[in-house]
């Protein structure tokens, strides 16, 4: 209370003014001592006596208090360095926080305006990795490593990342701001009014994605060599569609990192299982050909609003993955064709060599069935 707070500022400035009074008194009567010494030929003859218990009245109360302020400072300085939520208008580095916008098992995510000179401000998203997270040495040298490749790509269907740092002991990245909504919470509204997206409109989105990665794939150092991407957590959660019908492909890279967190939870890793390929679920070593099969598994769920694997558990979960058995989408849209059909199939087969073995193949399929029934988004 501030009741409290009163009293507390006043104890703690009585404790040093007593400190202060007693140190004051004891070099006082000592150059009395040492004066009368020098000058007359005498000391005060209780003099020492009182300056002694003087001086141990003073590291008494001094002790106390240095104690006392030292643990004031120390919890001051711990949340003063890792708060558990930014509050908003809070500045973190050269960042402004507007507000948190979503928060997860690795990261909360700020909407930050970044401030610049002469008044300059872009509107920016903050991923702010979690404290428990940033314990994990190993953790905090995959996400940084896995960061700063995916700040290398640079495609219209892929955020774009503008910043990696860290302040005090808090890890972020800054990336672009995408005002809208994730494919996640479209489909979860489709399923809510038992509405289909329309085919189309799945297909062209699909087709932008499949040129995300395809991109990225391929991407290659500044040495020219072959970086080796792979995305690892292709899903509607991570697909954000603004409003002015930017389609936009999140967290690049960042989800090999978030595998080695030691915490997940409750019901994240059974989220994170329903996108898996075959090979992931076995924990086998993944190309891009796993990213083809995962853009697959969200290809279907846009023309079905159905998850391809669903279970109780995530054991039950892993077991359909590992072994998949997927039904025709056209069982549940009558409007999706076997044309459509077979490439869902393609994308989804459970060997990756029998898979679309680059993400431009399947982007061309569907391109291809897009232009013979005359639909077009451009």
């Amino acid at each position: 209370t501030m009741f409290g707070r009163v009293v507390n500022g006043l104890l703690n400035n009585i404790e040093s003014y007593v400190c202060r009074f007693l140190l004051a008194t004891f070099v006082t009567l000592l150059f009395v001592q040492i004066v009368s010494r020098e000058t007359l030929g005498y000391s005060i003859p209780w003099g020492e006596e009182v300056a002694t218990y003087l001086f141990v009245w003073f590291a008494f109360f001094g002790a106390a208090h240095a104690a006392k302020m030292s643990a004031h400072n120390r919890v001051t300085f711990q949340f003063k360095i890792m708060p558990a939520v930014v509050a908003k208008g809070s500045e973190f580095g050269q960042y402004v926080i507007e507000e948190r916008i979503a928060t997860g098992g690795m990261a909360d995510v700020y909407k930050a305006r970044m401030m610049g000179m002469e008044g300059f401000r872009k509107t920016v998203a903050i991923k702010r990795i979690l404290s428990n997270l940033t314990d994990s040495d190993e953790f905090v040298r995959m996400f940084i490593d896995e960061a700063k490749l995916a700040a290398q790509l640079n495609h219209n269907n892929i955020i774009h990342i503008y910043d990696l740092g860290k302040i005090d002991r808090a890890y972020y990245i800054a990336m672009e701001f995408i005002e809208g909504r994730d494919l996640r919470s479209v489909l979860e509204e489709c399923q809510k009014r038992k509405l289909k997206m329309p085919v189309g409109l799945a297909l062209y989105i699909t087709t932008l994605l499949a040129s995300a990665l395809d991109y990225a794939h391929k991407k290659r150092d500044f040495e020219n060599r072959d970086l080796g991407l792979v995305h690892r957590d292709v899903s509607p959660q991570n697909v954000l569609l603004s409003y002015e019908g930017d389609v936009k492909l999140c967290d690049f890279g960042i989800a090999k990192a978030a595998s080695k967190a030691s915490q997940t939870r409750a019901g994240a890793l059974k989220g994170k299982l329903q996108y898996m390929s075959p090979e992931q679920a076995w924990g086998k070593d993944i190309d891009h050909r796993s990213d083809i099969f995962s853009l697959g598994l969200v290809l279907y769920e846009m023309l079905t609003t159905e998850k391809v694997f669903t279970g109780t558990s995530e054991l039950s979960v892993l077991e359909q993955v590992r072994d998949p058995i997927i039904s025709p989408p056209s069982m549940a849209n009558p409007e999706v064709d076997v044309e459509i059909d077979r490439v869902v199939f393609l994308a989804l087969h459970a060997a990756r060599e029998e898979r679309y073995q680059s993400a431009l193949d399947l982007q061309r399929d569907l391109e291809r069935i897009m232009r013979k029934k005359g639909w077009s988004y451009d």
